[in-house]
């Protein structure tokens, strides 16, 4: 709670010089990272605090592709069509994530370690 609570002083602090959009941006991931992550690890220790940061890394992606989507459509489509269009982007993005994720740990398992 600590982390959290300093992380979001810090953010708050920084407000006016980040403008709105950005600290926002800046807010969200590490604040909520932080103490999912806490909790995670002290209840079911390293290796899958770790497994899960991995995860929320790579979900980043695909979270990010939704919100450039609407950014970009929102205007000439309007609110509907544009979350629509951000939440196919995010499907898209996602699963073409996990199948390059898929890939590369497969590749790497078929590798000879020297």
């Amino acid at each position: 709670m600590t982390a959290a609570a300093a992380l979001t002083l810090a953010i708050k602090t920084a407000a006016e010089r980040l403008g709105p959009t950005h600290s926002g941006i800046v807010g969200t991931y590490p604040v909520v990272t932080t103490v999912i992550m806490t909790f995670t690890h002290r209840q079911f220790g390293r290796e899958v605090a770790i497994a899960m940061l991995r995860g929320t890394v790579l979900s980043w992606i695909g979270f990010v592709s939704c919100f450039v989507v609407i950014g970009l459509t929102i205007k000439p489509y309007g609110l509907g069509p544009s979350l629509g269009l951000g939440a196919l982007a995010t499907v898209v993005t996602t699963l073409s994530v996990l199948w390059i994720d898929r890939l590369t740990a497969s590749r790497m398992r078929e590798t000879p370690q020297i």
